[in-house]
Parts: structure tokens; sequence; C-alpha cells
């Protein structure tokens, strides 16, 4: 049991008492500091955080395992038939740095995104577009793909939930982006118009649809949305909790107003109802919901009980805090029983068959080293390293999208606010989830794709068809890493072959930041603080490292240029600078586990773009394969297909 495991260690953690008990906070240093959005900060812990690792509750006290459209307990009805009433989007936009690149891409996705729902395609018979809606909703000729959306949420949150109660990204760091608390951007940010001052933009031409009437200009409603969007910044924390953000604002009976770590332990504390109103407002009985992730690092959801504050601390008492290794057993299998803390309270012998912590010669070793342990990578890989997990389990966000109950605060089961709302319950259809996330677009490509100039993703169901999951995720429950090298979290140079195109993995003595033509090369990792990179893509304008101003913003300071990241290096080839010519992203392995488990209901896609030159309409440039993929899922719901 995850938090039950956790609370132990109060007990336990002999090695660190004062830090655990006495929970004394001393100053941040400089040191790849998580608060400034380091790079790699945002980790997870790659294939430890499944179902297997735990939580309180019976079956992990997540809620009844439920899969795409199936329920366990209270029953969904039947699929509806009638198209829904709305449409609610929630975009989750990563606020860290290194992400105003990809915000930037969004920006010019979003028109495409809004104009289609609200003005549909026309079609023919044979399926080709033949033209636009008009704004009665009418086609010239042919008929619309779907009617018109004439009453559309949209909203934004961010990826910053703060420390959880530990120092990283807690807020009297003096920074308010540290903790946006789910809320939505235009009421965390100032200088936003929202619709009834909810944080969030309402379009409804015939005043039908809400009470005041939303927006009834298309021009309008796009260029708020987009105000919104700059406005989240890449001055957030960190240690992105992109999952656990939508949680707490779609799905969270008790959203937290606070994360307070007291003796030794972090707990909520009160109920924010600014949330809670905002959920209110957002959310129709029988909309059509769609969660749209962003972000170019893995997920770091800590959870809220326990030690989840141990991954935010830095220093005890003045004194740096190091987290406690794990067994020997955790290396090789860390779903094995033997796999646990070298600071567990085993005063009642090692688990069966597993030799006592005072004989294993990892826990010989002591407490982690700065390098074993960098603040940066704190959330990667953490049942491996620490022999426990301090994130929330992928099942969370399973339930949580497909389940009527979720649990509340005591553990006790209630209605999920997803699904159930005034008496209707919303069919799981009705409920999906798209991700712009680290991995490369070459590998959830259909085959023309790689050979031509567009760019089509594959549906959920044809990822599953040709074995997809293996080469981007592996099996996180047997702890089979991807097939696709890069897609493994590492600090050290990797090697291999991709299995789609057959090319190597380029060395970190490359200068040639394309001689791989995914992630460019490997690059070295000094202070083993950062990551090898899932994929790269390159910036329409270079950034000026050297420069003060951006000096916080960018991979390629002056410090950094011994680390021969492609990123800062000329497209021709050439040695390291201070100039960035190149974006990147790391493995999302969390965020794809999620994708992976919701089925059909997920939307697969690459926050490094195929295409970032040209005017920003053409199919396959940005993040418009994204949009695309995401009409098309929901196309047939908006016709009112079962």
């Amino acid at each position: 049991m995850m938090v039950a495991h956790a609370r132990g260690l109060v007990a336990l953690l002999a090695l660190v008492p004062a830090a655990l008990v006495a929970g004394c906070y001393g100053a941040s240093t400089d040191e790849a500091d998580p608060m400034a959005g380091g790079s790699g900060g945002g980790g997870g812990s790659a294939g430890v955080s499944g179902s297997g690792a735990g939580v309180v509750g019976t079956d992990g006290g997540e809620g009844p395992v439920a899969s795409a459209g199936a329920s366990v307990g209270p029953e969904f009805p039947e699929p509806p038939t009638e198209p829904p009433e709305a449409v609610d989007l929630l975009f989750v936009v990563d606020n860290s740095i290194s992400m105003a690149d990809k915000q930037q891409i969004l920006l010019d996705a979003v028109p495409q995104l809004v104009r289609r729902l609200i003005t549909p395609n026309c079609l023919d018979a044979d399926g080709a577009v033949v033209g636009s809606t008009d704004a009665t909703g009418a086609c010239a000729s042919g008929e619309p793909e779907f009617a018109a959306v004439t009453n559309l949420h949209l909203g934004i949150i961010s990826s910053s939930m703060g420390g959880h109660g530990g120092q990283i990204c807690d807020n009297a760091a003096g920074n308010p982006m540290l903790d946006d608390h789910a809320r939505m951007m235009g009421s965390v940010r100032s200088g936003l118009t929202s619709w009834n001052d909810t944080g969030f933009l309402s379009w409804d031409p015939t005043g039908a649809g809400s009470t005041p009437p939303g927006e009834s200009d298309p021009a309008a409603l796009i260029t708020t949305f987009q105000d919104h969007l700059r406005a989240v910044g890449e001055t957030g924390c960190g240690y992105e909790s992109t999952l656990e953000a939508f949680y707490r604002f779609l799905i969270d009976p008790e959203p937290p107003l606070n994360i307070v770590q007291d003796s030794g332990v972090s707990r909520p504390e009160g109920i924010d109802q600014i949330v809670l109103d905002q959920r209110e407002a957002f959310l129709r009985p029988d909309s059509l919901v769609g969660v749209i992730v962003l972000s170019d690092e893995n997920d770091c959801s800590i959870i809220n009980e326990g030690q989840g504050w141990l991954v935010g601390l830095q220093t005890n008492a003045g004194a740096p805090f190091q987290m406690p290794r794990a067994t020997s057993a955790c290396a090789t299998d860390p779903q094995s029983e033997c796999c646990r803390s070298c600071a567990a309270n085993e005063a009642g012998g090692p688990p069966e068959g597993c030799q006592a912590l005072s004989s294993d010669p990892e826990c010989a070793k002591g407490t982690l080293t700065v390098a074993e342990d960098n603040l940066n990578l704190r959330c990667i890989d953490q049942k491996r390293r620490f022999g426990f997990d301090l994130l929330y389990p992928i099942q969370r966000y399973i339930n949580g999208l497909s389940a009527l109950e979720v649990p509340n605060r005591e553990g006790s089961m209630v209605s999920n606010p997803l699904f159930v709302r005034d008496g209707f319950v919303r069919h799981p259809s009705r409920v999906f989830l798209a991700g712009a996330v680290g991995v490369p677009w070459q590998d959830l490509a259909d085959d023309a794709s790689l050979s031509g100039d567009g760019l089509r993703y594959l549906t959920a169901a044809e990822l599953q068809e040709q074995n997809r999951w293996e080469l981007i995720l592996g099996s996180p429950d047997s702890g089979l890493l991807p097939t696709d090298p890069l897609m493994v979290e590492s600090t050290e140079p990797r090697s291999g072959t991709h299995p789609l195109l057959g090319v190597p993995v380029a060395p970190s003595t490359s200068t040639d930041p394309q001689e791989n033509p995914i992630n460019g090369h490997e690059h070295v990792s000094p202070k083993h603080d950062d990551l090898q990179y899932a994929c790269i893509f390159p910036l329409v304008t270079p950034r000026d490292c050297a420069s003060g101003a951006a000096s916080n913003a960018c991979d390629c300071n002056a410090e950094d240029v011994d680390r021969n990241r492609p990123v800062c290096q000329p497209p021709g080839g050439g040695a390291t600078g201070t100039t960035q010519y190149f974006a990147k992203a790391y493995p999302g392995l969390r965020h794809l586990e999620l994708l992976q488990g919701l089925g059909e209901r997920s939307i697969v896609t690459s926050v490094c773009p195929k295409m970032v030159s040209g005017e920003g309409v053409e199919p396959s440039y940005g993040y418009n394969p994204l949009t695309t993929s995401i009409l098309e899922l929901a196309a047939p719901v908006l016709r009112g297909q079962p």
C-alpha cells in the first residue's frame, strides 16, 4: 500500500530523522533548481507507477478498475444516440521552462480547432471536403460533417501544483506561478477576461447556451483564448503535475486548498471552493469533454499524503538532503517483493525470501549521492532508485476518466463529478484525452507520413494493432523498456537502433545535430542532472542564450557548452555554442501509460512537430495534426453515433 508504506517511513528513516520529523527547511541553492524548471525536472517513474505500485484502499484505493467504456459497481447508461448539447475542452499546459516554443505552436493550432468546431467542414457523398458551413450552419454543397457547435467552453490550467509540503516550488519563494492550484488561467493571471469571471471562455452565438450569454464573435473568441494561452508562461514549477492538475479540476471530490507538511507527513488542508465553483460552471451534464495535455517532460504528480513532500526536500537544518537507496533487487526488478527502501522499518524481519537490509550491499552504501539523486530528476524511476514510489499511480487517472466512483479524502467511494451531475450520468464515450507529449512523431505516424510530406497520427486502435505501444512505452507492469531506445529515460548516453527507421542512436561526441533525424544525438550530463532527449525540432527563430534576459529559459548557456547538446549546434553541424537552434522533449512515459490505459478514447501525438515552417494553416504544420486527430475522434460523437 503506497501511502501506508510511505507513512511507515516516518518511524524508520533513521538516516535522516530530522528531515522527516522536524521538517526543518533550509534555503534553496542554485544547483539544478527544479523551482526554475530545470532540464529534465519533470520526469516520472518509468514503469513503476501503475496499478502494481499500490495505494490506499481496495485495489489500490483509486476506485474500481475500469477500462474504456467499462464500469464496476454502479453502471453507465447505454451509449447515447443523440449529439451532445455542449462541448467542454480543458487544456492542461506545462508552464515550466522550455515550454514557450511549444506554447507558441499551440497558439497557431487553436484557430484551426475552434473554427472547425463552430464552422464544420462540408462533405460530398464520398466524404471529400467541399467547403465549410456558413454562419447558419448550412453548406452551399454537400452536408456538414456534424452540426456546428453552438455551446462551447474553453479553459486552460497549468501543470504547476506547488510544493506538496516540500521546499521546491513552495510559493514562499515569491513566484505565484509555482502553484496555480489547478484553477482556470483567467482567474490566476491578471489582465485576462473570461466568461462571467469564471476563468474560462464560452462560445454562445445563439445566446441560449448560458446566462449571461457567451461570446458570439469567432475572432474575439480565438483572440481571447490565445491571450489565456500566452499568459500560461514558462516560470512555473519544474515538477510538472499535468495529470494531477486535470484530476483536481475535473474529478477530485474535495480538491485541496493547500498541501502542508506536518510532523513528517504531507496532508491536504481545506477545500478549494474556487476549483469547485469553476468546475460547476465549466462542466455541463450532457457535454462532450476533451482533456488536451501539452508537455515536453514526463509527469510528476506527487502524492499529497504521506512522504510525498520528500520529492521537494532539498535541505534539512541547513544540510543537503538526499533520498535513501533502494535494495539490490530494485535494480533488476522494481516489482519484486524484495525491492524496498533501505530505510524501511523491518523490525519484524524482511519479506520472505529476501535478505535483510543490513546484509544488502546497496544499503551498505548509505544514502544516495547528489549524482544519484539530483533534484532535477527526483521524479524519475523512483521505485528502482528509492525502493518506494511517491507519485500517484496511473490507475488513479484511468479510473478518474473511466469510473462512476472515485475515493474522497477519507477513502470512501463517492460519485465521480466528471460523470455524475444533476441526476445525469455521462457516458465514457463522451470523455477523451489527447496528449502532445514527449515521444517522436515518427513512432506514432502512418507509413505514408514517414516517407511523404504529410503527417497522420495513428489512432489508438492502430497503435495497438501495429504494436507501437511496445515501441514507445514497453511494458511498465513487467519492467520491459520501450524498444525505441530514444524513449528510455537515462542520464547516460544510450545506444541501439530505431526499430522503424533503422537509424542508430548517435553518440554524445557528434557535432551534427541531425545525425539522428529524431533527437540529433546523445549529450553529456556531467552532474547527472539532465536526461537524454526523446526528440528535438528546429526553432523558427534561434535563441541567444548569452543574453541575460534569455539565459534562464535557454539550454545553451555558457556553462552548458561542455554538455555537447544537439540543440546548441547549428543545423549544418559544428561545435556547441550559446545559440539555441532546436527545442527538445524528454520521454513522456507516464502520459503514454495513461493514454494506453484509456484505449480508443485517447489521442497520442508528439510535442515535437514534424513541420514548423509555413503559414500555420498547412495540415502538417505544428500541432495541426493534433487538432485533426481530435476532430476525427469527436466527429462521430458530435453526430450522435453510439
